[in-house]
C-alpha cells in the first residue's frame, strides 16, 4: 500500500509541478519577448534572433521562480487529495505525516540535485551566451568581460583608432591600480601599434590610466623608458569589477577553480562564493518550502478553496525571498559571515517546517 501510495503521490506532484512551472515560464517568457522588442525598437533585429534571446533568458528566470513553484504544487498535491477525502482515509489506515510527505520531499530533493549537476552546466553555457548575444545585437559593442586566468586577469578597451588589451597579475581594489600591468596597443585592423610594461597602473575615474616605472616597446622595435606614461580610457574601475564574469555563467563544476584564480588576482569573490553556497544548500531549501506548504494545504478547513491555500503560499514565498535576498546583501556586505547568510534561509524555514508539521501534523 505504501508504494502504491509513493508512486500516486509521486505522479501527481510532478504533474503540478511541471504544469506550473511552464505556466509561469511562459508568462515570463511573453514580457520578456515585450521587454525584448522595446528594447531592439530600431535596431532592425529579426523575429528569429529576439526569440532566441528570450528563451536563453527564460533559463534564469526558471532558477527564481523554481522555488514558487515547488511551494504552489505542493500545496496543489495535498489540497486535491485531502478535497477528495483520499488523505483522510490514507491517515485512518495508519499512514503517517512522514509517508505520505516522503514521495514529495524525495522530487524535491532530487530535482535540486538535477538542476546542480545537470541543468546548472548547460544554463550556465546558455546565459554566457545570451550575454554575448545582448552585449552584440543590442548594445551594438564586443562585450567588456574580465577574463580571469591563473596567471592573472585581461580586459580589454577601446580608444579611438586602437584597441587596448591589459594584461596584469594583480588587482588593488582600494588603491584602483592594476599591478605588474602590460598594454598592448593595436589598430583597427589589429596590427601592433605599440607595448607598455609597468610597474603598476593607476585608473583615474572615466579619463585616462597612468602608467609607472614604464618601458615602452614601439612598433620600430627600440625601447623607450618613462617614469609615468598616461593614456585615455573609456571605462571606470567600478566597470572593471562589474564586468567580472557573473556566477550564473560559469557552470557549478568550475565555479571553485574560478573562485580561487579571482582570489588570488585581487577581485572579491564575494558574490561568487555566495552563489556556489546557495546552489549546493537549493535541495535541502526545497525540501524546507515542501514541509511549510504542507501546513498551507491541510491545516485549512475540509471545504476551503484551493486558490486561497495557494495564494497564502505565494505571499510565503515572497517574504522568504525578500528575507533571503536580505540575509544574502548583509552577508556580502560582510555584515555577518557568508556562510551563516547563506545558509540561513534554509535554516529558518526547515525549523519552522518541522515545528508546524510534528505540531499540527504529526502531533
Amino acid at each position: 500500500m505504501i508504494g502504491t501510495l509513493f508512486g500516486y503521490i509521486a505522479k501527481r506532484y510532478m504533474l503540478y509541478l511541471l504544469m506550473v512551472l511552464g505556466g509561469i515560464c511562459s508568462i515570463v517568457f511573453m514580457f520578456d519577448c515585450m521587454e525584448l522588442l522595446r528594447i531592439a525598437y530600431g535596431n532592425e533585429l529579426g523575429w528569429l534572433v529576439l526569440l532566441k534571446l528570450a528563451m536563453m533568458k527564460n533559463y534564469k528566470h526558471i532558477q527564481q521562480v523554481l522555488p514558487f513553484a515547488i511551494c504552489i504544487a505542493t500545496i496543489m498535491t495535498y489540497s486535491s487529495i485531502t478535497k477528495t477525502f483520499e488523505l483522510i482515509v490514507a491517515r485512518c489506515c495508519g499512514v503517517s505525516v512522514w509517508q505520505f510527505l516522503c514521495p514529495v520531499i524525495t522530487i524535491a530533493f532530487i530535482v535540486g540535485m538535477v538542476n546542480i549537476f545537470i541543468f546548472n552546466p548547460i544554463g550556465a553555457s546558455i546565459l554566457h551566451k545570451y550575454e554575448k548575444l545582448y552585449a552584440t545585437h543590442l548594445k551594438r559593442q564586443t562585450s567588456t568581460t574580465v577574463m580571469v586566468s591563473a596567471n592573472g586577469l585581461w580586459l580589454r578597451d577601446t580608444v579611438g583608432d586602437n584597441n587596448i588589451i591589459v594584461h596584469a597579475t594583480k588587482i588593488s581594489e582600494h588603491q584602483n591600480r592594476l599591478l605588474d600591468v602590460i598594454f598592448f596597443i593595436t589598430d583597427q585592423e589589429h596590427k601592433f601599434v605599440q607595448r607598455m610594461d609597468a610597474e603598476y597602473a593607476e585608473l583615474e575615474e572615466g579619463s585616462k590610466w597612468c602608467l609607472h616605472n614604464v618601458d615602452i616597446v614601439q612598433e620600430q622595435g627600440y625601447v623607450e623608458r618613462t617614469d609615468v606614461n598616461c593614456i585615455p580610457t573609456n571605462m571606470s574601475f567600478g566597470q572593471i569589477k562589474e564586468s567580472l564574469v557573473h556566477p550564473e555563467t560559469i557552470p557549478i563544476y568550475k565555479l571553485q577553480s574560478f573562485i580561487e584564480a579571482t582570489k588570488n588576482s585581487g577581485f572579491s569573490t564575494v558574490r561568487h562564493l555566495n552563489y556556489l553556497y546557495k546552489t549546493l544548500l537549493s535541495p535541502f531549501f526545497y525540501i524546507s518550502l515542501v514541509l511549510v506548504s504542507l501546513f498551507f494545504s491541510t491545516s485549512m478547513p475540509r471545504f476551503s478553496k484551493t486558490g486561497r491555500n495557494i495564494t497564502l503560499g505565494i505571499m510565503f514565498g515572497i517574504v522568504i525571498y525578500f528575507v533571503s535576498d536580505l540575509i544574502s546583501a548583509l552577508g556580502i556586505s560582510g555584515r555577518i559571515p557568508l556562510m551563516l547568510s547563506c545558509s540561513a534561509p534554509t535554516l529558518i524555514c526547515m525549523s519552522i517546517g518541522l515545528y508546524l508539521t510534528l505540531h499540527y501534523e504529526d502531533g
